[in-house]
This record gives C-alpha cells, sequence and structure tokens, in this order.
C-alpha cells in the first residue's frame, strides 16, 4: 500500500511567551479539513522561543512553514 504525500503552507504568529498563535494556511492541500486540523496542531502544540528586539526585549514574531503529511490512500475519501 502506498502513501499518498499532501501539503499545507501556513503563517503564523509567535506571541511573547512562545505560543503559536493567529494561523491560516497560505497554501492548501486541497482539503479544507487536512488544512484546518494543521493549524489547530500547530495553536495546540507548538512552542518558539520568542524573538527579541535590538534591545534584548521579548518581540512577537511571524513564521511561515509547510508541512508535509502522508495519508494512507485506504482513508481518503
Amino acid at each position: 500500500m502506498c502513501s499518498s504525500d499532501l501539503t499545507v503552507g501556513v503563517t503564523f504568529v509567535v506571541d511573547v511567551y512562545g505560543k503559536a498563535t493567529q494561523c491560516r494556511a497560505t497554501s492548501t492541500s486541497g482539503f479544507r479539513s487536512l488544512d484546518v486540523a494543521t493549524c489547530q496542531l500547530i495553536e495546540r502544540r507548538a512552542r518558539y522561543t520568542p524573538a527579541r528586539d535590538g534591545q534584548g526585549r521579548v518581540i512577537e514574531s511571524s513564521q511561515t512553514l509547510r508541512f508535509r503529511w502522508q495519508i494512507d490512500p485506504s482513508l481518503q475519501p
């Protein structure tokens, strides 16, 4: 059985506490539910070291990433 690769591009904010927020899909996998689930997982689980400005103060920053999912073809609609 071969797997099917699906990719979701996302952009999100890393807040001053290192938590991912305001996630949105920037390129779709073709499945809205997978795009939404990707952002939900990022916001629930991802933690980062916050960015710092020139004076060393913690600031918000943004990240843009691509996630590749491998889905068993027998599970696709």
